[in-house]
């Protein structure tokens, strides 16, 4: 288990990947989501949302998907790094919808903070995966909920 100080808390992360992914969406790949005042900005996407993501494992899913698809759209097709950038956009893309729909009947007021900025980020990283894929945001998006909506 890797651990760090984050928004002055100690913070643990299952995988070393985690924390570049964090730091890439922190420094970079935050900086693509549509504002208008950019000091609140900062201090929204950069500081909070990380910080809430630490509480909500649908976030921080989305966050290190939206933060690997960005790599990936920067990076060198068909290159490593493109290839590991790939996956880790989609295995996060597909952990952070699984974790939401676990927790979509249990939502409440406090946690509508967190689910709108899920919301967000699901949205931009569906239309980016669609893309890549050659397909309609739409198709992709239909396609994750029919791979997810078993009903065990």
């Amino acid at each position: 288990m890797t651990y760090i100080m984050f928004a002055g808390m100690l913070c643990r992360l299952s995988e070393r990947c985690y924390l570049g992914l964090l730091h890439s969406f922190t420094i970079r790949s935050s900086a693509t989501v549509p504002r208008r005042d950019v000091a609140l900005f900062r201090t929204i996407w950069q500081e909070d949302v990380p910080r809430l993501s630490l509480d909500h494992p649908y976030l921080m899913h989305a966050i290190l998907s939206f933060a690997a698809a960005y790599n990936m759209h920067h990076s060198t097709p068909g290159s490593h790094s493109d290839d590991r950038a790939r996956r880790a956009a989609r295995d996060h893309y597909d952990q952070a919808l699984v974790s939401m729909r676990a927790l979509v009947s249990q939502i409440t007021a406090e946690a509508a903070d967190p689910v709108l900025c899920f919301s967000i980020l699901i949205c931009f990283i569906t239309m980016f995966l669609g893309k890549v894929d050659g397909l309609e945001p739409i198709e992709i998006a239909l396609n994750a909920k029919n791979k997810h909506t078993k009903l065990t």
